[in-house]
């Protein structure tokens, strides 16, 4: 081996090591949601722990406040078949009351506004707890939890105009604006001694857009693991979530393929050096 080669090789080695090659988009849920604003966001606080495919261990968060619930809409007038009841099932959108920690991943992703678009998260700041409105028998299990990441930097839409619904109003040829945050199913448990929850669909991510809709009062029947309640909602600064396929991500672990290259550069790197002293040692035993 060419020592003049190792220096590359090894260069080659890292870079294949840390990250992870791009695949085709996966098939994820059709269903969109766009959020309604609460009049009131106070709550008493709760320990959670979550972890996701970005953080393989738990960490505990403390839950501070309700910042939106999230409904069902349809965009453009039509929305492919779920395997849900989407009439009943929601999310509500709850922030963390430590939202300083820098968490930095590239992801590249395909959703129906951005196509293999990339961008990068930078801080947690809330989580997606599944809500079913109206009260009845929650089942929680139906759908994961996700946690909510703002972007380092935000991305633009550039064109398009869409019509929504849902149960309560309607809005047609709307502008939708910049990706403000990105969704990662995730693995949480409240403590103490809480029920796991896990991703029932690990594949399909929200980004979510900034959406300029407006709306009068209603109030709005809720449940989920960490509120039953009944407050008056409204529409203002909200925003849309779109279902979304992570195609590729750079994350801090040694993919195997580089494992092995690193591997077997450290080895002939060694066997190299071997060569080299025995070599220097017949050199200096012939030597008179």
């Amino acid at each position: 081996m060419n020592p003049k080669l190792m220096p590359a090789l090894l260069g080659l080695a890292i870079v294949t090591g840390f990250f992870h090659p791009s695949k085709a988009a996966a098939v994820v849920s059709p269903i969109h949601y766009w959020t309604y604003s609460p009049d009131s966001t106070t709550m008493d606080t709760v320990t959670v722990l979550v972890k996701d495919q970005l953080r393989r261990t738990y960490t505990p968060k403390t839950v501070m406040a309700l910042y939106k619930h999230i409904n069902w809409v349809w965009k453009n007038g039509a929305m492919a078949p779920s395997p849900i009841d989407t009439a009943a099932y929601h999310y509500r959108w709850y922030t963390f009351s430590d939202t300083g920690e820098i968490f930095n991943r590239k992801i590249l992703i395909d959703n129906q506004i951005h196509h293999g678009v990339p961008l990068e998260t930078h801080r947690l700041v809330g989580i997606l707890a599944p809500a079913e409105k109206y009260f009845g028998a929650p089942d929680y299990t139906k759908l994961s939890h996700y946690l909510v990441y703002s972007l380092l930097q935000p991305i633009p839409v550039t064109s398009g105009l869409f019509s929504f619904q849902d149960e309560w109003r309607a809005a047609t040829n709307r502008p939708v604006y910049t990706m403000l945050y990105f969704c990662v199913p995730c693995w949480k448990k409240t403590v103490p001694g809480g029920v796991e929850y896990v991703p029932v669909d690990t594949l399909t991510h929200y980004c979510i857009y900034q959406l300029n809709e407006t709306a009068p009062n209603l109030k709005i029947h809720v449940a989920d693991q960490l509120r039953v309640d009944t407050r008056t909602y409204h529409q203002t600064n909200e925003y849309l979530l779109v279902p979304t396929a992570k195609l590729s991500v750079s994350v801090p672990a040694m993919s195997p393929v580089g494992m092995l290259l690193i591997c077997l550069l450290l080895v002939g790197t060694g066997l190299l050096v071997l060569s080299r002293q025995r070599r220097a040692a017949k050199i200096h035993t012939a030597s008179p």
